[in-house]
């Protein structure tokens, strides 16, 4: 399923899963996030934070209503976003 790609779990609220994060971003690309707006900026993680120490570092937000809006601050998951769109009606 990961098609040879790595993967990590990290407890980002734990001091040290948030370190092993920043010293991860520090030689990364790109970071792609899920989470509602301001939870990686509650958890110090922030795009000020990571792209302080890589100005190269390109910061991906991917949450599920956007950052903006009547529902930015909800949590969503795949049914969620299906029930919304009308797709099971």
């Amino acid at each position: 399923m990961s098609h040879g790609k790595k993967s990590i779990a990290l407890d980002l609220k734990s001091e040290k899963g948030a370190s092993i994060l920043k010293r991860m971003t520090q030689s990364s690309d790109v970071i792609i996030e899920p989470f509602r707006k301001g939870v990686m900026e509650k958890l110090g993680l922030g795009p000020d934070v990571l792209m302080k120490e890589n100005k190269k570092l390109i910061y991906a937000r991917l949450t599920g209503y956007g950052q903006t809006g009547p529902l930015a601050l909800k949590a969503g998951h795949d049914i969620n976003y299906a029930a919304i769109s009308g797709l099971f009606v």
